[in-house]
């Protein structure tokens, strides 16, 4: 398999989704800084959800939550990745300030976290097309 912008989300196992929210991860600290919480997100990755929303992050359980159908293809993916990230390492006070303020969609924060990961899910798509073998992979370990 290729991984190339269109590639199906629902085409990649559990484990290969995990590999490339890792890898996603991992840039994202490189270029934000780690999250508010000290530690590395954790990923739950649910098929459907009732809202209508692509991901989610839990600022109470440090958690990225992504949306298998709300996230048809990889670009789609990297993007909720970085989005959420993103989130991790804003203000969780500062952002339900500016929600009541401005709103969901109006939230600088929002905003801020929508700008960056439309920057940069090109270069770590790039970043992640050059581990493609390690995460296609079926028995590599990405922690040891």
């Amino acid at each position: 398999m290729d991984l190339k912008w269109n590639t199906p989300v629902e085409s990649l196992t559990k484990s290969e989704i995990s590999r490339i929210f890792v890898l996603t991860v991992q840039l994202c600290q490189e270029e934000f800084g780690p999250p508010v919480a000290g530690k590395i997100p954790s990923l739950k990755i649910r098929p459907r959800s009732l809202c209508v929303c692509a991901g989610q992050y839990c600022w109470v359980k440090n958690q990225i939550t992504v949306v298998i159908k709300q996230n048809p293809t990889l670009r789609s993916l990297i993007d909720t990745i970085i989005h959420e990230y993103v989130h991790s390492v804003q203000d969780l006070d500062m952002y339900f300030f500016l929600e009541e303020v401005f709103g969901y969609r109006s939230n600088p924060l929002e905003v801020q976290a929508v700008k960056i990961a439309e920057k940069w899910r090109t270069p770590f798509l790039r970043a992640i097309k050059s581990q493609e073998k390690i995460i296609l992979q079926k028995n590599h370990r990405i922690f040891d």
